[in-house]
Order: C-alpha cells, then sequence, then structure tokens
C-alpha cells in the first residue's frame, strides 16, 4: 500500500476531530489531519502519554488498527458536513499485516485511509500506519454504523 497516496491540501486542528468523531482525549488519538480527498484521507497522531494504549511508554503497534479506523471516522464526518456525529464499531479487520517496531511516546504517526466501498450501514477501508519511514500496519477494516435510536 505504501506510496500509493497522495497527500494534498488541509491541516486541521484536533478541536475540529471532536466534532467529526464521537472520541475524547485521550482515547482520541488523532492531531492533525493533512489531506483529504473524496476517498481518501491523511492524519498524523503524535503518541501522548496519556494514551490508553501505551504500556511502559510504548505504544503497540496493533494500536494502528484503532488509529486506521479514527481516520476513516474522520473521512465519513468530512463527507457529510452538518449531520450529527455516527458512531462506528469495527466489525472485521482483513487481509492486514503488522510488524514489531518500538513506538515511543512522543512519536509522529502518519496514518492513511482510504474508502474502498460500502452503504449507509457499513463501510470498507484500507489503511496503513508508518512511523518514520516504516509502514507497520497495513489493512483493510470494515466499520458498521450505529443507529442512533
Amino acid at each position: 500500500m505504501g506510496g500509493r497516496f497522495r497527500i494534498a491540501m488541509t491541516s486541521v486542528a484536533q478541536s475540529e476531530f471532536e466534532r467529526l468523531l464521537p472520541h475524547r482525549p485521550p482515547m482520541l488519538m488523532l492531531t492533525r489531519l493533512l489531506a483529504q480527498e473524496a476517498n481518501f484521507a491523511h492524519c498524523i497522531s503524535e503518541i501522548d502519554a496519556r494514551n490508553p494504549l501505551v504500556q511502559d511508554g510504548i505504544f503497540p503497534p496493533a494500536g494502528g488498527i484503532e488509529l486506521v479506523a479514527q481516520t476513516a471516522g474522520v473521512l465519513i464526518g468530512s463527507l457529510l458536513p452538518g449531520s450529527p456525529t455516527r458512531q462506528g464499531v469495527i466489525v472485521q479487520i482483513k487481509t492486514f499485516r503488522i510488524e514489531p517496531v518500538c513506538i515511543p511516546v512522543g512519536a509522529k504517526l502518519d496514518i492513511h485511509a482510504r474508502y474502498v466501498a460500502g452503504s449507509p450501514d457499513a463501510a470498507i477501508f484500507e489503511g496503513e500506519v508508518v512511523f518514520g519511514e516504516r509502514c507497520f500496519f497495513t489493512g483493510r477494516l470494515m466499520i458498521a454504523f450505529l443507529d442512533d435510536s
């Protein structure tokens, strides 16, 4: 997946994520939105010591699953301006790869998510998470959107 994504456009403050996602700190792990196109988003996460996944000062590579899911949520939220934030759950993780890497508190991670297919009830995204020059997570996630009722 590496290298297929184009970096472009925009930078959004972290406070904007609270409008697009149901997450709040410390579970809100995204720091900035760097780029967005119709079916693609590129976010940054600077790993904070308060991050609930951090143990002994290290962020686990499997945390890439949540980072891609949050970036996908930002993409969906941005595409539906004015709509209420929709909660979603990861219902499937498919064709994924996780590489061992030591990610310390303070690390800056690049997250790319691309919409693949979906309906109003669920969507599939493919994504990757990169630390430095190393892509340590790639995969496809299916996210189901919860009904507000």
